[in-house]
């Protein structure tokens, strides 16, 4: 059995289906070399544009069973309001 990874994301996409606050360089998300994106959220009920990861070059056989996806995700937040609020609320 092997493993493949860890890997960065080739591209993100901003998807505005939810959320009206848009993220700034949101292309600096890509890399872990200290540039970050950001979005300035005015209160707890304001919801920002989702940040979509994609392409990260697996190439996983047809009968290959996948026994877990790890994600790692690094983020903070200046506000009162805290972090990853809503659906994706992570910090519960």
């Amino acid at each position: 059995m092997g493993t493949d990874g860890p890997r960065a994301p080739g591209s993100v996409v901003v998807e505005n289906i939810f959320g009206i606050v848009a993220w700034a360089t949101p292309g600096n998300a890509l890399t872990e070399d200290g540039t970050t994106t950001t979005v300035a959220l005015t209160n707890v009920n304001t919801d920002s544009q989702y940040l979509e990861f994609k392409d990260f070059g697996f190439s996983i056989p047809k009968d290959a069973v996948i026994d877990g996806i790890k994600f790692e995700l690094k983020r903070k937040s200046s506000n009162i309001w805290g972090c990853c609020r809503g659906g994706n609320d992570w910090d519960r």
